[in-house]
């Protein structure tokens, strides 16, 4: 009993989590920020359960202005971070990059996980949708959807890759800003 407590009343939240993503484009801030210290600040956020987790967070940031929430951009790279280092196994690693390129600012996840098989990649960020590893880790299936949810409001994309070798690839991408000055 206790256990299904918990399983709900985390549902509960998820579900309040998914609501407010999809009130975001109403009540988003537009303001320049740095991808890079949006990412910086989740990174250092998730160093105690990658410790926990006995894995390696290595992070790679370069400048990626552009406009948007930096809260709702956080909640984004928590998710993604937060999913890395849920499916990568004790020992492994995971990488946060940021890069501005052809107008575009990305933010690139990459873990040394499992990876996400291809008949699973077309729904991973639907509402609910979890793989045979998301049902066993527990997971609702609505994290992936809030990130989908928030990226969409700031202009963006979320994309998944996986390699033949394992190990995902999450890639946020967002329209480049100028930097004032």
């Amino acid at each position: 009993l206790h256990d299904e407590i918990v399983r709900l009343t985390r549902l509960v939240g998820d579900l309040e989590t998914l609501a407010a993503a999809d009130a975001a484009r109403l009540t988003m801030r537009h303001e320049p920020v740095d991808l890079a210290d949006v990412a910086a600040r989740a990174a250092a956020s998730v160093q105690t359960p990658a410790v926990d987790a006995d894995l390696d967070v290595h992070t790679e940031f370069t400048t990626a202005p552009v406009q948007g929430d930096p809260d709702r951009l956080h909640q984004v790279v928590l998710n993604l971070l937060s999913n890395a280092i849920k499916f990568t196994p004790p020992g492994g690693r995971v990488t946060v990059t940021t890069r501005g390129r052809d107008g575009v600012a990305e933010l690139l996840v990459d873990d040394t996980g499992p990876g996400v098989p291809p008949d699973e990649t077309a729904h991973l960020f639907e509402r609910f949708s979890q793989g045979e590893l998301g049902k066993a880790a527990g997971g609702s299936g609505i994290g992936l959807a809030v990130a989908t949810e928030l990226t969409t409001a700031h202009g963006g994309m979320l994309t998944v890759d996986s390699n033949a070798a394992g190990g995902a690839r999450f890639t946020l991408r967002l329209p480049r800003s100028t930097p004032a000055g």
